[in-house]
This record gives structure tokens, C-alpha cells and sequence, in this order.
């Protein structure tokens, strides 16, 4: 239909940066799926999704020979007042997006209200595999007082307003400012690309191994990394606005694990006292048995362990 907000959405997600060229989106260097913004029907808006996670699903299967590495959808769009019992088959695509490795993330109202209360699709739709997103102004960094709420649903804010980003002027490619929650969402959205892209093999193997658990590992970590912000406390899940810088700094610090075969590595204090300190290596992530024995062969304590997937593997026992 014309309209230059796609553009500007892509711009903030993957505008390729360090080419003295107007501007540089979250991820420098990044491949975008573009799904038509001209969509109005929820049948279209459904059937662009489910093609998403058809070529996901085919990447995982192949091994990456086919299909497409998609990570996160972003939504820059949506119905102002919509409840998730009035969109059931949008609501439920998120989870079959999740299943497949895409976390999504969606905007809400560019209005002050609750959408818990009001409502707003599909920031509301409750998936654990969608993120909330609502409107930080960049200067004051507080929520822009045209920007939805929601204790439950939004998760965190990022900045929207006046952001710089890719646009037209007539027909023509230009740069423009762009604001509300659709200038914060692909923020998030492009910070989840981001920390994908990561030199971290394990986070790596498991996007293919373990999708599912993969999304939701990101999306822990970076809603964990959020930064505090008062004007976001008490009506997001975090209280806080994104800071992608923490969010590395928490892929960075997780991506210490490793596998290989199982044994003990170290053993810390010895001789130990009232606290033991163990590291170890597993060769896959299941659960362990640990037990502590004395010199007599006696059985002084037992425990089910879980090995860390992307951390250090230490076991602590206090007692």
C-alpha cells in the first residue's frame, strides 16, 4: 500500500552498519524475512506466520542445508481493544513458532491504557514464545505517555520514540524519525538477533538440538538483563527497558559451558570442612546422580543434579 513503516521497522532491526551510510540498525548484519504489511485479514496474518515456521522447522531438519535460520518475528502492528479469546488461531500461532526456535515480539497499544484491561492483540496473547513491547522515550527514558501498560503481558520497554531510522520521502529512499511502540518493538526484536549471532557453539548447536528451550533460554536472558526503570515498575513483568549491552554481557558470561566426558575436574576445599565446591563435566545435559561418601564407604548425602547447559558446572554443597 505504499506506506514507508515497514521500511522503518527493518531499518531499526538490520540497517547495515560502519558504511558511512545514514544509519545503523541493532544487528549490523542481519537477513531479513519481509512479510507484506498490506496484509488485513487474519487469515493472511496467520498464513505469513505459519511460512515463517515452515522454514524454520525445514532449517532444523536439515541441519541448515535448507529452509531459513529465522529467530524472531517482529510485529509492529495489531488491534487496539482485541482480546485473545476473539483471535484463538493468531494467539495459538505464537506457540507453534516457539516450538519451532522463533521467539516473537510483539508491540502494544500506542495509548496510556492496561491492555490487560482493555485489551490489545498480541501483546496479550500470553504465549511464553511472544515479548511485550512498550514505548520509552529515548531523551527522558520513561514510558511515552501514548504508550500501553500491562503488569502481565509487556514485558519491557525500549526506546521508540524519535528514533532515526530508513523511510521514503514520495517514492523515494530517504531516513526519517519514527516513533511509538512500533519503533520500540523491532529494538527488541533486533537485540534477539543479535545475541543469536554470538560466537557461542553450544548456544549455537542447541538453537538446533533443543529450539524450543533455546527461545526461551534468550528470552530469560534478556528480559533478566533488562535495565531498571521507574516509570516501568509495577506495570511490566521486568520494570525495566532493554539494554542490549547487558544482554551480550549475559550471553558472553553463559556461554562458558562445554561438554565432554563425565568426571570430576576439581574438588574445592581439601580437605573439606562445612562447605564442598565441585566442578565436573557431562557429555549431554540430563539429569545426574551425586552422592557424597565417607572414608567408611558411608552414604553422607544425595542429590539430582542438572547440568548447566551454557555456564560453568559447579555444584555446591553447604552443609
Amino acid at each position: 500500500n505504499g506506506s514507508p513503516h515497514g521500511t522503518s521497522v527493518c531499518g531499526i532491526v538490520g540497517a547495515r552498519g560502519h558504511n558511512n551510510l545514514g544509519v545503523a540498525g541493532v544487528n549490523w548484519n542481519v537477513q531479513m524475512m519481509v512479510m507484506t504489511h498490506a496484509a488485513i485479514d487474519e487469515s493472511e496474518i496467520i498464513a505469513a506466520y505459519y511460512y515463517v515456521a515452515k522454514q524454520r522447522r525445514r532449517y532444523n531438519e536439515t541441519n541448515g542445508a535448507d529452509g531459513a535460520f529465522v529467530v524472531a518475528s517482529n510485529a509492529s502492528f495489531g488491534i487496539d481493544n482485541g482480546k485473545p479469546a476473539q483471535h484463538p488461531l493468531w494467539c495459538a500461532v505464537y506457540d507453534s513458532l516457539g516450538k519451532v526456535g522463533v521467539l516473537n515480539i510483539g508491540a502494544t497499544a500506542n495509548a496510556n491504557v492496561n491492555v490487560e484491561v482493555v485489551g490489545d492483540i498480541p501483546s496479550t496473547c500470553g504465549s511464553a514464545y511472544l515479548v511485550g513491547v512498550t514505548n520509552v522515550n529515548a531523551n527522558s527514558d520513561q514510558k511515552s505517555l501514548n504508550a500501553g501498560y500491562g503488569a502481565v503481558s509487556i514485558d519491557l520497554g525500549a526506546p521508540g520514540d524519535g528514533s532515526f531510522t530508513t523511510g521514503k520521502s514520495g517514492n523515494n529512499p530517504s531516513y526519517v524519525t519514527f516513533s511509538g511502540t512500533s519503533g520500540a518493538t523491532p529494538h527488541v526484536t533486533g537485540a534477539v538477533a543479535l545475541l543469536y549471532s554470538m560466537d557461542c557453539p553450544t548456544l549455537a548447536s542447541d538453537a538446533l538440538t533443543n529450539p524450543a528451550n533455546c527461545a526461551l533460554r534468550f528470552k530469560e536472558l534478556l528480559l533478566k538483563s533488562a535495565q531498571p526503570n521507574s516509570s516501568l515498575e509495577g506495570i511490566t513483568v521486568t520494570g525495566g527497558r532493554l539494554d542490549v549491552a547487558a544482554a551480550v554481557d549475559s550471553v558472553r558470561a553463559d556461554c562458558g559451558g562445554s561438554s565432554g566426558p563425565l568426571a570430576i575436574q576439581r574438588i574445592q576445599p581439601n580437605p573439606v570442612y562445612d562447605v564442598l565446591e565441585v566442578r565436573y563435566e557431562t557429555p549431554n545435559f540430563k539429569p545426574y546422580q551425586f552422592r557424597v561418601f565417607n572414608m567408611l564407604g558411608q552414604l553422607l548425602f544425595e542429590d539430582e543434579i542438572l547440568p548447566e547447559e551454557y555456564g560453568e558446572k559447579i555444584y555446591r554443597w553447604d552443609d
